[in-house]
């Protein structure tokens, strides 16, 4: 039942390299090197994050959850990108945008340090819904 402080800290070091990299815009050597740490903390989240559905669904549940995930996410992926851009235009630097993927980011890691499964309760997974 460790899935959920694994992926808390690698989403929270991703959130302080990217607030770090907003707060030092001049040194590209830093950015750079922040921005992949922020990158390499994403994606190692990922395969954690997709275990995570499995502790609460099963069967067709659990198909419609990761659809319900993959749909939440596609529009996240458009949404920040247009906001990212729409930020950009306001203050003529993307660095607010960093610092505010930083609090999403820091957002995500409250909600999954919140989280609790039912397996953790001593109820095991849900029933498969039939």
């Amino acid at each position: 039942q460790e899935r959920r402080w694994h992926l808390s800290v690698v989403l929270l070091i991703a959130a302080i390299s990217l607030c770090v990299s907003a707060l030092i815009p001049g040194n590209i050597v830093s950015t750079v090197a922040l921005m992949t740490v922020a990158n390499a903390c994403v994606f190692a989240a990922l395969p954690v994050f997709w275990c995570l559905p499995s502790e609460f669904l099963s069967g067709k549940g659990a198909a419609a959850g990761i659809a319900l995930i993959n749909s939440i996410a596609s529009s996240g992926g458009f949404a920040a990108t247009f906001l990212l851009g729409w930020i950009k235009d306001k203050t003529g630097s993307i660095n607010a945008g960093m610092l505010l993927f930083s609090v999403v980011l820091v957002v995500a890691v409250g909600i999954v340090l919140r989280i609790r499964a039912p397996a953790a309760l001593g109820s095991g997974p849900l029933p498969a819904v039939k």
